[in-house]
């Protein structure tokens, strides 16, 4: 807006490299800074600075995992991405977008991918939704691993009526989580020190790592050789009976062959660090997306919640031994208004959560609760919706919106 309203813009050269521009253009002679400035809480000698870095220098931006937990989260994206493109800050080295840095995973690719692909599967629903959809459909039978669904799931209430209404649950976890507890069925896991395996982030690092075997297990019968039984049992012909070495060296066969290294030698070298790309595509014509849309509001909840990880915590694992109640981020202004003691009552139109409250440099509008806490602490997804965002069907935990009062 900004820029364009300053004559800032190359307009043709935008014109000619891109579709969709004049839509777009109709939605910015609608904006006031005032009004943005307003509804966002941006002041508009902030917007003018971005504006400006943005049209005058290299910026190489980084979203991260977190925009797609709102529901307009997609487009949000979309419009990173146009203000990147009318800035051209794309195709040369030091300018772009990244969602996630994913190195790795896209050049990973195993058995199970592949008949993952041959498979139509007879219902989908969105996870966000689970709670609904176990409630509406006449499911005998869940199977839970890698995942505590009973504390990391929105819409918790729902959540748990879920459970009580399954007849069977049989879950596979290294410790007695809240959602084992609601098991009828609990198998052990396999440490990583127990089984040789093969590592990489959706995030940030740029290394592929062999984890080697350290201890040995015999006890215990590993993920893989548990569901590798189960597809016999069951006679799943297109299960891949191969041994675990087999089916690692096949996943990193493009891997592999791209670095010109064998299994045996990568296992050796421990980990490999992803080739950084020296050449630029050329881009298509660029596409706006010319929706706009006003931010939710919730009269009666005038603060918007953030659940965001904590930095020691993969989810909800690292709040196992965490007995205390939530804390609770709020501005001194938030704090001074509506709290006043060291507990607070934070509540939604789903459920409400009792944490210590924790004065915080954090905007006015919004209250945070780091995700993950048990329920001997306290679920921060009582209070979250179950609804989800306008692309990739992701949980829009953060169009929660709560009040707060002392207790």
């Amino acid at each position: 807006k900004y820029l364009y309203d300053e004559k800032k813009l190359d307009i043709k050269k935008i014109k000619d490299q891109s579709e969709g521009w004049d839509g777009l253009l109709e939605v910015i002679c609608k904006l006031s800074l005032d009004v943005v400035s307003s509804r966002t809480g941006v002041k508009i000698e902030q917007i003018v600075d971005l504006a400006n870095l943005f049209n005058t220098k290299k910026v190489m931006t980084y979203i991260g995992f977190g925009l797609q937990r709102y529901r307009t989260g997609g487009n949000v994206v979309k419009s990173i991405n146009a203000l990147s493109f009318v800035t051209f800050n794309f195709g040369e080295k030091g300018r772009g977008v990244n969602y996630a840095d994913r190195g790795f995973s896209k050049k990973v690719d195993t058995y199970l991918d592949r008949i993952r692909k041959e498979v139509s599967p007879p219902d989908t629903y969105v996870i966000s939704k689970f709670g609904e959809y176990v409630l509406s459909h006449d499911i005998k039978m869940l199977f839970i691993t890698k995942a505590n669904p009973l504390v990391q799931l929105p819409n918790l209430e729902k959540v748990y009526k879920a459970f009580e209404k399954v007849e069977f649950k049989v879950g596979i976890d290294l410790f007695m989580t809240d959602s084992m507890n609601e098991c009828d069925l609990v198998l052990p896991a396999t440490t990583i020190f127990e089984e040789e395996d093969i590592i990489f982030t959706s995030m940030f690092s740029p290394f592929l790592q062999y984890s080697e075997q350290v201890m040995e297990n015999h006890s215990i019968k590993g993920e893989y050789e548990l569901f590798q039984s189960l597809a016999v049992k069951m006679e799943l012909k297109n299960y891949p009976i191969v041994s675990k070495e087999d089916y690692l060296k096949d996943a990193i066969r493009f891997v592999l062959k791209e670095y010109d290294i064998s299994f045996e030698e990568f296992k050796v070298k421990k980990r490999l660090r992803v080739h950084t790309k020296k050449q630029y595509e050329s881009m298509n014509k660029f596409k706006f997306s010319s929706e706009l849309f006003d931010p939710y509001e919730a009269k009666d909840y005038p603060f918007r919640l953030i659940t965001p990880h904590n930095k020691n915590s993969l989810h909800s694992q690292g709040f196992k031994d965490i007995n205390d109640i939530p804390e609770v981020f709020m501005s001194q202004k938030t704090y001074d208004h509506f709290v006043k003691t060291s507990e607070v009552i934070v509540e939604s139109e789903l459920g409400k959560v009792i944490g210590k409250a924790i004065v915080s440099d954090i905007s006015d509008r919004l209250i945070m609760i780091y995700e993950g806490y048990w329920k001997h602490s306290g679920e921060v997804n009582r209070l979250t919706t179950d609804d989800f965002s306008d692309i990739g069907d992701q949980a829009a935990y953060y169009d929660t919106f709560v009040k707060v009062s002392g207790r």
